[in-house]
């Protein structure tokens, strides 16, 4: 009987590892969409942070970088909501062209 219930506890089935891949693909796919604008107001920031010098500086430069940090989670959220993570991904990272130069061989 505990041999029974402790082998309960631990099987996992085909559905639920599909949908633990599937979540952890669509975690890297909103990651992958909110690096983009982190990276652009974290160059920015640092920029500010040269260019302005001392303590004005430092809060204009983290200003963006968290500024930067929240358009990201936003826009990750946003897309995952109207087109789902991994699909603008993979539109994304399509060829097309290379796509038609194989159909033209066939």
């Amino acid at each position: 009987m505990i041999k029974e219930q402790h082998l309960e506890l631990f099987s996992i089935n085909k559905s639920s590892m599909s949908n633990f891949f599937e979540k952890i693909v669509e975690f890297f796919s909103m990651v992958k969409i909110a690096l983009s604008p982190i990276l652009i107001f974290t160059i920015a920031g640092i920029a500010c942070y040269f260019w302005l010098e001392g303590a004005l500086g430092a809060f204009v430069g983290l200003a963006l970088g968290v500024l930067g940090l929240m358009v990201g989670v936003w826009l990750a959220i946003y897309i995952h909501k109207k087109h789902g993570a991994i699909e603008f991904n993979a539109r994304l990272d399509a060829t097309p062209e290379l796509d038609k130069k194989e159909e033209e061989k066939k």
